[in-house]
């Protein structure tokens, strides 16, 4: 992912079946604004997000582009 904040980590995943999973960390106090270059799907919420979004505070986030 293009442009994220330096205190933002994020990490691609592809399943054997082809499936992509995002996992996003903020590792900071502070809220990060994230623009992904897709809309997707919040695995652990289940809610559409994106592509803009914002990771709370030492937040993390697994999501998987639609």
């Amino acid at each position: 992912i293009d442009n994220l904040p330096v205190e933002v980590e994020a990490v691609r995943k592809k399943t054997a079946d082809g499936k992509t999973f995002y996992f996003l960390l903020n590792a900071v106090e502070e809220k990060q604004e994230i623009k992904l270059p897709f809309a997707a799907k919040d695995l652990l919420t289940g809610e559409k997000v994106g592509p803009k979004l914002t990771l709370n505070p030492y937040a993390a986030m697994v999501v998987e582009p639609e």
